[in-house]
């Protein structure tokens, strides 16, 4: 039997597309190198992944993301850039706890951190 080695972005970004995550809202800082390679090769050999949206500003992709829950039920993905971008968007992640929002939350810590808190539905 042949092993398949994939990176970890190529299995994040094929999970999402398991949990039928249509879109990735982001805002990529120095930090997503990886997961933009990973979707450029998706895309290249024609496999399934989802979409990335480019988004100006974090409060923006969170309330994309939480948008298109409200309008289809679907939960969908924001990545953010480490420390600023997770500050920006805090404010909409607040907006969503407080509309008791359930969803699946990623946080990819710096590099030398120890802690990896994942939930998911």
């Amino acid at each position: 039997m042949a092993s398949i080695t994939l990176s970890a972005a190529e299995l994040l970004l094929h999970r999402l597309q398991a949990l039928d995550v249509a879109y990735i809202f982001i805002n990529s800082g120095t930090d997503y190198p990886p997961v933009i390679e990973a979707w450029a090769k998706a895309r290249a050999t024609g496999q399934k992944v989802p979409e990335l949206v480019i988004c100006p500003h974090e409060n923006a992709a969170i309330g994309m993301a939480h948008g298109y829950y409200l309008g289809t039920g679907k939960v969908q993905a924001v990545m953010v850039h480490t420390n600023v971008g997770l500050a920006n968007a805090a404010c909409g992640v607040i907006n969503l706890g407080e509309q008791q929002y359930s969803g699946a939350d990623f946080w990819r810590p710096h590099a030398d951190k120890r802690t990896f808190p994942l939930r998911l539905p």
